[in-house]
């Protein structure tokens, strides 16, 4: 009988632990992006600030082809460019006081797209999440692109 108690209470607390983890689940937030609506800035050759900057097709396309080259690997380290296809590249400007990664979409000196990334949707250890943050990414630096407007990626997955 003592036998049968001992293992009811084991199996109680399995039950109990297996909520606990459960309901943690839930409390771990998906990647998100959204859109900051500050517009990107860039100023020209006479240090004015201009709004936007107009790009021609193959401009566009360049960027869109720099953006779609990003992989979960490049979302760490420290200011470098990741990739280029002339005229356009994809930046890492740095790292803000946050955590949060800058990243940057070039044409010469003009910032056309950029994507703030913070560090807690980049600390899963397994790799489909990995994709999924990359994709995340990626998907935000276009709608960059066509918005002229920051983005931000945020919230975090479960490492399984």
């Amino acid at each position: 009988m003592a036998h049968d108690c001992t293992r009811h209470r084991a199996l109680r607390l399995i039950f109990a632990l297996h909520k606990i983890k459960k309901s943690y689940h839930y409390l771990k937030m998906p990647i998100t992006k959204q859109n900051t609506n500050r517009p990107i800035r860039n100023t020209n050759t006479r240090g004015t600030q201009i709004q936007a900057v107009n790009l021609t097709n193959g401009q566009r396309a360049a960027c869109q082809n720099v953006i779609a080259q990003l992989t979960f690997a490049d979302l760490s380290g420290r200011a470098r460019t990741i990739h280029t296809n002339h005229p356009a590249r994809l930046d890492l400007q740095g790292i803000l006081a946050n955590g949060s990664l800058n990243l940057q979409v070039q044409v010469g000196a003009n910032s056309v797209a950029g994507a703030l990334v913070e560090s807690s949707s980049l600390l899963t250890q397994d790799s489909a999440n990995q994709r999924g943050v990359a994709r995340a990414v990626i998907s935000a630096l276009n709608q960059s692109l066509d918005s002229n407007t920051m983005w931000r990626v945020f919230g975090n997955v479960e490492n399984r």
